[in-house]
């Protein structure tokens, strides 16, 4: 039993390690975080405060990291296969 345990989480680790990489076909686009702010508490059982980044294009995305997102700070977007859905 420990010997298949140790096999199962040796699979998952080496199936996590690989990094992907960009190709010819993907859309790069990077963007500077414009603003945060913190999203109104909805629920009472909701402990941890969660936070709107704000990017200049306009979009925004969610986090409860307010530690490691700073305005100016840039992201970049990386939009796989970009041109072969497109037409």
């Amino acid at each position: 039993m420990k010997k298949l345990i140790y096999l199962l989480s040796l699979l998952m680790i080496s199936s996590c390690v690989g990094k992907s990489t960009i190709t010819k076909n993907d859309l790069v686009k990077k963007y500077v975080i414009d603003s945060i702010s913190k999203n109104p508490q909805i629920y009472f059982m909701d402990y941890d405060p969660s936070y709107y980044v704000h990017l200049s294009s306009g979009d925004k995305f969610t986090t409860k990291r307010k530690d490691i997102y700073k305005v100016g700070d840039s992201i970049t977007y990386v939009y796989k296969d970009y041109r072969l859905k497109n037409h």
